[in-house]
């Protein structure tokens, strides 16, 4: 039995991925039972949104998982108790995390002294950004982080997957001691259910422009509300659908068409169903955060089949020089802005656009991806 755990994630947070992760492993793997472990409320949204055939594969089980927030001390001996669980159950087979922290690794480095599983695969999500971020000198306190847990040696097989090429790179030239063959590339998945769902594929006036999810500093949405200023006007609409983050309360947001919520959140059909009405997603995100991580958003846009409007970093470098003309990118939001103003206006080029994120799309969905998991699982 292959057995698949989301062991951090509390509620609709990851629902998308986790949910594609799910389809591609039935897929890959039709003669394997296959089982899943998450909190109660994660499993019931990934329940509603996965496809039913590939649902009905699926064993789901529910576990309590620590506070969203506990650090290592506080995680430590519950998550050494689940991962001896999950080792045991996987016996024979493999066992993949969805997601991961310093105190998961430690655990499956110790359980692993004794165990039949095949190999341990964990899925590496923004939590990869503190290896490149401020290191405490105090030794006590990097025992206990993620540089340290994933140098720790195993003898268990105990294998990254990373979800873009270019964070591939960036790893491994991190942590030069990691073997390369341990390090392999699973590309975002998404949800079958939700890409047939589409969006526009016509460009019309007004030109409507997206910017998706948490509205905070860290994600851009200040360079968004810059460039937003810059050339909204009749034929042009800027949106946000989110929530406004609190690095940004106070800011004029009278610009935008749609504005992000003080509180609360936006349900994920609402948020899907508002994405499919924009022309493009606009990620003018900043290095310091998504050199290193996969995004959601790009995910979703994709998924979606949305052309984008994004910064020059290698996330999206690399998917314009596989697949082409996907939308636009730019080095910063002055250069945005004045794309905007004078050069959105073809709509023969939009709809290749559109059929271009197909294109690119495809190589994440189940029914392609699962040879990629197949052959990674099975070497």
């Amino acid at each position: 039995m292959i057995t698949v755990t989301e062991p951090i994630i509390w509620g609709d947070e990851h629902v998308p991925v986790n949910t594609g992760l799910l389809e591609t492993v039935v897929r890959a793997f039709p003669g394997e039972r296959v089982r899943f472990w998450g909190e109660a409320g994660h499993i019931a949204l990934i329940r509603a949104l996965i496809d039913p055939k590939d649902g009905a594969r699926v064993e789901f089980r529910e576990t309590r998982l620590p506070p969203r927030d506990a650090g290592f001390k506080a995680r430590l001996k519950q998550d050494s108790g689940f991962v001896g669980r999950l080792l045991e159950e996987a016996a024979g087979s493999h066992l993949i995390l969805a997601s991961s922290c310093p105190s998961l690794i430690a655990a499956l480095k110790v359980r692993g002294l004794r165990t039949s599983v095949r190999s341990v695969h964990i899925v590496l999500h923004g939590n990869l950004t503190v290896l490149w971020s401020w290191r405490s000198r105090n030794p006590l306190t990097r025992l206990t982080d993620l540089r340290t847990a994933m140098g720790l040696p195993s003898r268990l097989p105990v294998r990254y997957f990373v979800m873009e090429p270019a964070i591939r790179g960036e790893l491994l030239a991190t942590l030069p001691r990691l073997n390369p063959l341990d390090v392999r590339l699973l590309p975002h998945p998404v949800s079958s259910v939700e890409a047939s769902l589409e969006g526009r594929g016509d460009l019309e006036t007004p030109v409507r422009i997206g910017f998706m999810g948490a509205a905070s500093a860290e994600k851009g949405f200040g360079s968004f509300l810059d460039i937003a200023r810059r050339a909204a006007g009749p034929k042009t609409e800027f949106h946000a659908v989110g929530r406004l983050g609190a690095d940004m309360a106070g800011e004029d947001l009278d610009v935008l068409a749609t504005k992000p919520l003080a509180a609360g959140k936006v349900g994920r059909a609402d948020y899907v169903e508002r994405l499919a009405e924009m022309h493009y997603v606009c990620m003018p995100y900043g290095a310091e955060h998504y050199r290193y991580s996969p995004s959601g958003v790009l995910a979703d846009a994709l998924a979606l089949a949305r052309p984008i409007l994004a910064f020059d970093l290698p996330i999206f470098r690399d998917l314009f020089d596989r697949f082409g003309d996907i939308g636009h990118l730019c080095r910063n939001a002055e250069e945005m802005a004045e794309l905007i103003r004078s050069g959105l206006w073809n709509r023969v080029r939009y709809r290749d656009q559109v059929e271009t994120m197909r294109e690119a799309r495809a190589p994440r969905l189940a029914d392609r991806l699962k040879d990629d998991l197949r052959m990674a699982l099975g070497s």
